[in-house]
Formats: C-alpha cells, sequence, structure tokens
C-alpha cells in the first residue's frame, strides 16, 4: 500500500485504485467475499486516508470540479472575469466547507431530479449535501464496520444450553408447555 496517497485527497475516487482489488469490491458493498485477515489490516491501514477523504473540505479546487464538470448539462452565460469571479465566490461562500464528496453525490442527486433544468443555486446544493453520505463516507463505515468485527472477542456461544426443539413433535412440544405452564403456577417457576 506504499502507493496509497495521504495528503490532499479531494474524493475517494483518487484512492480506491490503490486498494486491492478485493477491498474496493468490500467497500463498493460488490463482494461476495468475506473479510480475510489480510482485507481487515489492508482496511484498518486505510482508514484514516478514508476518513480524510470523506471530511476533505470542498474549497474553491472542489467547488470548481463539482460544478464545471456539469457546465455541458447546465449550459452558463458569458460572463466577464469579474462576474465570474463573483458567481464562483457565491458558491464558494455556500458550499466551500462542505465535503468535496458530499457536494459531487449532491450534484449527482440533483441532477437525477426530473426538474433539473437549471444550474442549482449554493443554498439548494447545501441543503442536499446535508441530507446525503458519500461514496468516501460509506467506504470508511464500511472499512470501519470490518475492522470492528474482526477485533470483536469471539462469540462464548454454549451450546449445551440448546434445545433442540425441532427433535419434538408436536405433541411432546404441547406437553412441555403444559408442563412449564404448571411449574409457573404452582410456583416452582417464576416468570
Amino acid at each position: 500500500m506504499s502507493n496509497l496517497p495521504t495528503a490532499d485527497l479531494p474524493t475517494v475516487t483518487r484512492i480506491m485504485p490503490a486498494l486491492s482489488p478485493a477491498l474496493r469490491q468490500l467497500l463498493d458493498g460488490r463482494a461476495t467475499h468475506g473479510a480475510t485477515p489480510a482485507l481487515v489490516e489492508e482496511a484498518r491501514a486505510v482508514l484514516p486516508v478514508l476518513l480524510a477523504a470523506a471530511r476533505q473540505p470542498a474549497g474553491l479546487e472542489g467547488v470548481q470540479d463539482v460544478l464545471g464538470r456539469r457546465f455541458v448539462t447546465y449550459p452558463q452565460p458569458s460572463r466577464t472575469e469579474g462576474e465570474w469571479a463573483a458567481w464562483w465566490a457565491d458558491y464558494h461562500d455556500v458550499l466551500g466547507d462542505v465535503p468535496w464528496s458530499d457536494l459531487d453525490a449532491a450534484m449527482i442527486e440533483y441532477m437525477r431530479a426530473p426538474d433539473s433544468d437549471f444550474m442549482p443555486k449554493p443554498g439548494k446544493l447545501l441543503a442536499l449535501a446535508q441530507g446525503i453520505r458519500s461514496k468516501a463516507w460509506r467506504a470508511y463505515y464500511v472499512a470501519q464496520r470490518i475492522v470492528q468485527d474482526a477485533d470483536r472477542p469471539p462469540s462464548t456461544y454454549d451450546e449445551s444450553n440448546v434445545v433442540e426443539f425441532q427433535d419434538y413433535d408436536r405433541e411432546t412440544m404441547k406437553a412441555k408447555f403444559e408442563q412449564l405452564l404448571q411449574d409457573m403456577r404452582n410456583g416452582r417457576l417464576s416468570a
């Protein structure tokens, strides 16, 4: 994992290629296998990086990236350099502190709406971003769960206390239940 980025992590898409294919499948929710000890250790190592990616504020670069990629879908009018600077400043003021991956997820969610004919206003994107969890957050939570499950002590399940009900026929079960009720009525068992 020496090729794993450690700083300036704008999106989880820049992290995922550095992970093993098996861990990528687990984090994407596409895995058909469980977490092996090697995958648990890889998940443990990548947790801080995934968290950093999920928290990475968009800043001006992220706002320009997320919105600028949608100019083909939502064409913008001609603006002077000063008008563009003011336009970007408005979006940055509202969205600059939003995690980059959440902003991108919010933009995708907005584009899915049938009435998304125009570039959304900053407040609309902010509201969407606050109610959404991006791929970066999902990847972090899955990796965290993999590590927590591996760190959980093994179960102390005691099979000697298990009653094998499937071995009893209906009449035997009824008799055992009636005996239990009778014992409770006679004070031999408390409820």
